[in-house]
């Protein structure tokens, strides 16, 4: 395999745009958020395999078995790897994993930010993530690791916080700018769950990221009860399984 910029232009056609976790696939691809990307062959490649920072990947809707193990073979010599797999009928099919987690994606449809913005409960208040605010969020690290830097987060991404005075409650982020959707992410601090407050900012993200022409989109583990309960009372639906397939790392 090759290494390859994300910008080469063979790349991104070898993709399905609609693929599980496509935002993060996408975002890559447009240029947003790191990542490195590996064809079976510079000039006109026919296969590739795209990994974000923190290890997932994406191979090609086309990839063939050969090249399937491969890719699985080299990039475990950079670090685990956790494969994103759809449900649907493939060329190839994934060796054996460590573990395998069941997952879910739902697309926003019509139903989604279609009800009235919940009314923020008195004494709390949402605010617009900036660089002092992200730095402070618990979920800060990894957005910072997804999209390489805080400033290109708040750059090509949307945040919002709902504080009580100074203090961080919850945090609601869309990290992952696809080319016509987005991916949204929660998560309330742990003294104050049980209150409605994830669907209350997620409520409030949803119209920000429609007002930059992106639907968005929600993934979870299939197990994540509250996650599913969550997306569906935002009205998302469209429920679709697929897997992500964890292989450890062989790097020394």
């Amino acid at each position: 395999m090759l290494e390859v910029t994300l910008d080469h232009p063979g790349l991104a056609p070898l993709f399905n745009p609609t693929m599980p976790n496509h935002p993060v696939l996408l975002a890559m691809l447009l240029g947003d958020n790191p990542g490195r990307a590996f064809v079976d062959q510079a000039d006109q490649p026919a296969h590739a395999v795209i990994r974000t920072q923190d290890g997932w990947a994406f191979f090609s809707q086309h990839a063939s078995q050969a090249f399937l193990e491969r890719g699985l073979e080299q990039l475990r010599t950079i670090s685990h790897v956790i494969l994103i797999w759809p449900s649907t009928p493939t060329p190839a099919t994934p060796p054996t994993a460590n573990h395998v987690i069941q997952r879910l994606e739902f697309a926003a449809g019509a139903a989604a930010g279609s009800a009235p913005l919940p009314i923020v409960p008195a004494g709390l208040s949402i605010r617009a993530m900036d660089r002092d605010l992200l730095a402070r969020c618990e979920w800060g690290p990894p957005m910072e690791l997804a999209c390489g830097s805080m400033e290109a987060f708040l750059a090509h991404g949307a945040g919002i916080c709902l504080m009580q005075g100074d203090e961080i409650i919850a945090e609601a982020y869309a990290p992952f700018r696809g080319t016509s959707t987005i991916e949204l992410g929660v998560v309330t601090r742990e003294d104050q769950r049980g209150h409605g407050y994830a669907a209350l900012l997620c409520a409030h993200l949803i119209p920000i990221c429609r007002e930059r022409g992106l639907e968005p989109y929600w993934s979870c583990d299939a197990d994540n009860t509250a996650s599913v309960k969550l997306a569906q009372r935002l009205g998302f639906g469209d429920q679709r399984p697929y897997t992500a397939q964890i292989y450890r790392s062989t790097a020394p």
